[in-house]
């Protein structure tokens, strides 16, 4: 049976086995088949040998979760995730896979509208405690939400389908530092209401072709940032899906928003305050070995969103802990669990001089 896989790709595979670790499905079967490995074998079998799609064959396809991990751990670049894609959209053609009642559900991610009046439902309901646990939808939907406002057109901020109706907060919050670093934000919302990740996911390749060339059309020549992995992988690979000069342009300009603000650090409005606390008879520990140039150019965006960093600076031989000061009006002071500091010693960062960096 012909699986309409790339022959290149599919003899990609040594099967040395290096991805069996990084696939959650075979960590907790333990089965063969349900790996990477088992599935590209399999894979193999089917096309090249005619060997039967039985219901087993199906479900080692069906299970794989598509989380991608196997890629980095493959020495041989395998790229797994086209592979699985065609395999699942060649057996939802044979009417093998994702049956009509679970493509019709897809089908509101792509209607904005109908989605949003959706979830407030689901929220309603769910707030009554009638909703089955086995669902898996999250404790808090929203019922109502702020609607994303314009600030600029410098960036696209791709809002998407299920992103936008339950976790809108993310995207304010990705605005926000998108903003501390001087651009313009454009939400994408109702312009690109779906990416069509899902869909591809589920073997729907014309669905998902349909969705892409429709994003591709509604969104400019500006950097599109993204803040939903499922979505950034996706739109990447509008290049393959579509096979288009087009399409690879535009996934050319596909960001995550931590890839795009990592590349425009020093545009951040804020400076670093060194909280010195008192002496310690320990080393420090050196800031995952970076020095702290890098480890700041590295950490600042997520230093700007309030996350949690570590507790220890190589400055010398005094444990720190960094307090990240916006420009003009809110001050964001990172947990730590040294001692109060004292004193306080305020310094401008970056440093005239480099410090003194200790192993």
């Amino acid at each position: 049976m012909d699986l309409k896989l790339d022959a290149d790709e599919l003899n990609t595979c040594v099967q040395c086995g290096l991805c069996l670790p990084h696939c959650p499905t075979f960590r907790v079967t333990g089965d063969e088949t349900m790996s990477p490995r088992g599935r590209i074998a399999l894979m193999r079998h089917v096309q090249d040998n005619d060997a039967p799609v039985t219901d087993e064959v199906v479900d080692a396809f069906a299970t794989c979760v598509q989380c991608r991990g196997c890629e980095p751990a493959c020495p041989s670049a395998v790229p797994y995730g086209h592979l699985i894609e065609q395999t699942r959209e060649t057996l939802v053609d044979m009417g093998k896979l994702t049956p009509k009642w679970q493509q019709a559900a897809l089908k509101p991610l792509a209607s904005p509208k109908l989605l949003r009046a959706g979830s407030a439902a689901l929220a309603v309901i769910n707030k009554t405690g009638l909703l089955p646990e086995r669902l898996g939808l999250p404790d808090k939907l929203p019922i109502r939400q702020e609607p994303l406002v314009a600030s600029g057109d410098d960036v696209w901020m791709f809002t998407g389908c299920v992103m936008d109706a339950w976790q809108r907060d993310v995207h304010q919050a990705t605005q926000r530092v998108i903003e501390a670093a001087g651009f313009g934000v454009r939400p994408t919302s109702d312009a690109a209401p779906c990416c069509g990740a899902l869909q591809s996911h589920a073997g729907m390749g014309d669905e998902a072709r349909k969705l892409a060339r429709k994003t591709i059309a509604a969104l400019g020549d500006k950097p599109i940032l993204v803040n939903s992995a499922g979505c950034g992988a996706a739109m990447k690979e509008y290049g393959h899906l579509l096979g288009t000069e087009e399409a690879r342009a535009f996934s050319g300009r596909v960001y995550d928003v931590s890839e795009f603000l990592a590349d425009h650090v020093d545009k951040f409005r804020i400076h670093v305050i060194c909280v010195m606390s008192s002496v310690s008879t320990r080393q420090p520990v050196s800031c995952f070995g970076l020095s702290c140039e890098s480890w700041l150019s590295s950490k600042t965006t997520a230093c700007v969103a309030g996350q949690a960093v570590p507790t220890q600076c190589c400055n010398r031989s005094w444990p720190a802990r960094f307090v990240i000061a916006r420009s003009k009006r809110s001050i964001v002071t990172l947990p730590t669990r040294s001692p109060a500091p004292t004193p306080a010693v305020p310094c401008i960062w970056p440093p005239p001089v480099s410090p003194r960096f200790i192993p």
